[in-house]
């Protein structure tokens, strides 16, 4: 009988290996407004039809939150100076 044929009873473990963590609760937090979650127009009541139009530009609100979403430029040229120069 060669070693790879050999029966070898393996440990019964229990409970959680030592380095588990408890898990952590998720608080609950008020989500955001989506407007693709109200229902479609044929499915609403009649109040709901009404404030509709008010909705529509909640969803991209102009905050200025675009001002960080600006794109640039890319070039290889930059990015292997940045690489040579250690990301400054």
């Amino acid at each position: 009988m060669s070693l790879d044929e050999q029966h070898v009873a393996l440990p019964k473990l229990y409970g959680a290996p030592a380095y588990a963590r408890p898990p952590k609760l998720a608080t609950g937090t008020p989500r955001p407004f989506d407007p693709d979650e109200m229902p479609l127009a044929v499915y609403q009541a009649e109040e709901q039809h009404e404030d509709a139009p008010a909705f529509m530009g909640q969803a991209t609100s102009g905050d200025g939150a675009d001002e960080l979403l600006r794109p640039r430029a890319f070039s290889l040229q930059r990015l292997t100076g940045r690489l040579r120069r250690g990301g400054a």
